[in-house]
């Protein structure tokens, strides 16, 4: 029940039960009714900032997922644009504070690069990048910057990325 002190646990591991059998509008109403009982302050959660930021970036990436379909007759990729911008707000909701802020940040950058939003996508990769976060460890945002630097027709640039990445890594 809501009032039991493992509610929170128990909707989390719901949630992701759903995600595994890839039932996206239940997981939805699990990683909410986390929110809701959180937000309600009636309950005791052990980790209360992390169980939040858990569920903002649960939702996140079940929206983001969802918002991507490929046409199984033509291949074709329909982005849905409604449900991207669910994503995108939902990892605006992790703080800076976050354990999980350079994650939302990257996964973010996949989002702004589907919605054509290049410079928010390289700006979000340019934070996780800083000096500024030494032991933050994201290889594939290399990927992310040389395929907008392809599909912007900067073709040295996205060649020089690819380059220093092979290098690094």
């Amino acid at each position: 029940p809501s009032s039991s002190r493992w509610y929170v646990n128990a909707r989390m591991f719901a949630g992701i039960s759903h995600i595994r059998l890839r039932q996206a509008r239940p997981a939805i109403q699990a990683f909410r009714a986390i929110l809701t009982a959180l937000e309600s302050g009636d309950i005791e959660v052990e980790e209360e900032d992390r169980m939040r930021d858990l569920a903002w970036l649960s939702l996140a990436r079940v929206y983001y997922t969802a918002a991507n379909k490929v046409d199984d007759t033509t291949g074709e990729r329909n982005v849905d644009g409604r449900l991207l911008g669910a994503a995108v707000d939902a990892w605006s909701r992790i703080g800076t504070g976050s354990e999980y802020w350079l994650d939302a940040l990257f996964e973010g950058s996949f989002a702004f690069f589907l919605a054509d939003e290049f410079s928010r996508s390289l700006g979000n990769i340019h934070t996780i990048q800083s000096p500024y976060f030494p032991n933050a460890f994201y290889p594939e945002a290399d990927i992310v910057r040389a395929v907008i630097y392809f599909t912007t027709c900067q073709y040295e640039d996205a060649t020089t990325t690819v380059a220093r990445m092979k290098k690094r890594y």
